[in-house]
C-alpha cells in the first residue's frame, strides 16, 4: 500500500468515525488474504470510501462508474485505489477481464449487484452482468449489506450524527445443481439468490425488491463453512 493510499484511507476513516457512529466489527469476517468477492448494496458515492477505508487488507479493488475518472478529486482518488471502471449499465470485455485479473493476483473485488445506487438505501433488483463476475471464477462470495450512508447529509446539516451500520452474511459459491453447462434461467435464478442474500442483512424496510422472504430460495448456493481457512499466500 503507497503512502498516499494510507494516508487517504486514514482519513477518510477518520472522518466517518468523527462525524458518525459507526458499526462496522463485522467487516472483520471477511478474510485478509485471497481471492474473494465482496457483493453489496449500493446506496451511494459514499459506499466505495466506507468499504476501502474499513477494510483492513491491502489487495482489494472494486468497480465503480466511469464519470467518476472525469472529476479531478474523484478521478485522483480512483486512481490511487486502483478501481475499475464500468459504463452504467453495461458490463464489457475489458471490465471483465480487469475483474478477473484482480482476482487471479489475490485481490478482494467489491460489486455492487444492483448497478446503480439506490439513494434511498432501498435494495433495488440484480444486474445480470454480477452474476457473471461473482461466480464465474468458483471463489467465494461474501454478502455484506450497510445501511444509513443515505442518512449522512440530511442528518449532519441537523447536527445529528448518523449510524452506519455494516452486515456481513456467510461466503457462498454460486452453483448449478448437478453441474453442467449455465444458461440464462440458471443465472436469473443465481442473481436472485444472492440479492436475497443481501436482502436478509437488511431492516425489513429496506429489501425493496427482495422484501417477500418467503421467495428466497438457495438451490444454487453452497455455502461456505464459516471454520474454512483461506489459504495464505506463499511466502
Amino acid at each position: 500500500m503507497s503512502p498516499s493510499e494510507r494516508i487517504l484511507s486514514f482519513s477518510i476513516r477518520a472522518a466517518f468515525r468523527l462525524l458518525c457512529r459507526m458499526d462496522v466489527k463485522q467487516l472483520q469476517r471477511i478474510p485478509r488474504y485471497g481471492a474473494v468477492v465482496l457483493a453489496t448494496n449500493h446506496i451511494g458515492n459514499l459506499d466505495g470510501p466506507l468499504f476501502y477505508s474499513f477494510l483492513r487488507r491491502q489487495k482489494k479493488t472494486g468497480i465503480a462508474k466511469r464519470e467518476l475518472w472525469e472529476h479531478p478529486l474523484t478521478g485522483y482518488i480512483m486512481r490511487i485505489w486502483d478501481l475499475i471502471p464500468i459504463d452504467r449499465g453495461e458490463t464489457d470485455r475489458e471490465t471483465i477481464r480487469r475483474c478477473f485479473k484482480a482476482l487471479d493476483d489475490g485481490y478482494l473485488l467489491g460489486i455492487a449487484p444492483e448497478g446503480t445506487r439506490s439513494r434511498t438505501g432501498i435494495l433495488g433488483t440484480g444486474h445480470p452482468g454480477a452474476v457473471y463476475i461473482a461466480g464465474a471464477k468458483k471463489l467465494p462470495i461474501y454478502p455484506v449489506a450497510h445501511w444509513g450512508t443515505s442518512e449522512v447529509l440530511r442528518k449532519l446539516t441537523s447536527f445529528r450524527r448518523p449510524n452506519i451500520t455494516i452486515r456481513v452474511g456467510q461466503p457462498f459459491f454460486l452453483e448449478k445443481p448437478g453441474g453442467g453447462k449455465v444458461g440464462v434461467e440458471d443465472r436469473t435464478r443465481m442473481l436472485d439468490e444472492m440479492m436475497y442474500q443481501l436482502a436478509v442483512l437488511l431492516p425489513p424496510q429496506y429489501r425493496g425488491a427482495y422484501a417477500d422472504m418467503s421467495r428466497m430460495t438457495t438451490d444454487y448456493i453452497r455455502y461456505l463453512d464459516v471454520n474454512t481457512e483461506v489459504t495464505p499466500p506463499p511466502a
